[in-house]
């Protein structure tokens, strides 16, 4: 058998027809001085970075092919944002706010399971409609304090259209042929608040204000009852 010319040997011995690179007990790397081996091992890395990129690359990832509208999703908050081009007007609804399912029963005969009794708010205007109110800060001001029940108000609201509820902005209270706003004030941190309770601040308990409205715009305070 002829010696592999492609590749030097090294052995031990002195040099055999037999001792080529993959021949022997003891292998060519084994006998390799450190030198050597190093080379080999740069030669490889070099080869290796100076390759071409394979041109199926992209392709396995996918880098050329735009995503299916099927594996589109949207973020977390596209997903939850409201969709805000939906139509409002805000408006002033003259009446009374009680419980809707008493309204419900007195002005249509609707009776209503007794657990819901006290479970939404709504105004029955002056023409007769009962528009139920959506439950934010200021209409939970009715739910936790009932000076402000059954009692001629104004309620300044903003209504979207396809549902049937009212956003309550502002709090008019009907005396005497004038018109005062209500919301509730803390004497010992000058702090305006929109439902009874502890202040915000300090803790203490809030009152409630009524403030006489001159062209809209709040004037000077009725002494509480």
């Amino acid at each position: 058998m002829r010696p592999n010319r492609a590749f030097p040997t090294w052995s031990s011995g002195p040099k055999k027809e037999s001792d080529s690179f993959f021949s022997g007990p003891i292998s060519f790397w084994s006998l390799a001085p450190f030198s050597k081996r190093l080379s080999v091992v740069w030669l490889l890395g070099w080869l290796v970075l100076a390759l071409p990129e394979a041109p199926f690359h992209d392709r396995a990832l996918g880098a050329d092919e735009p995503p299916s509208p099927s594996s589109q999703s949207l973020s977390r908050d596209d997903a939850d944002e409201p969709d805000r081009d939906k139509q409002y007007r805000n408006e002033v609804i003259s009446g009374r706010v009680g419980w809707l399912a008493a309204f419900l029963n007195d002005r249509f005969g609707i009776t209503t399971v007794p657990e819901v009794a006290k479970q939404s708010l709504a105004v029955l205007t002056d023409d007769g409609e009962v528009v139920p109110l959506a439950e934010n800060v200021r209409a939970r001001a009715f739910r936790k304090d009932e000076r402000l029940r059954d009692k001629p108000l104004e309620l300044w609201v903003r209504r979207y259209e396809q549902q049937p509820f009212a956003q309550v902005l502002k709090i008019v209270e009907l005396q005497d042929g004038q018109r005062y706003e209500v919301d509730y004030w803390c004497d010992v941190c000058a702090i305006p608040m929109y439902e009874t309770g502890p202040c915000s601040c300090c803790q203490d308990h809030n009152r409630i204000r009524r403030r006489l409205l001159v062209d809209g715009e709040p004037g000077p305070e009725l002494p509480s009852r």
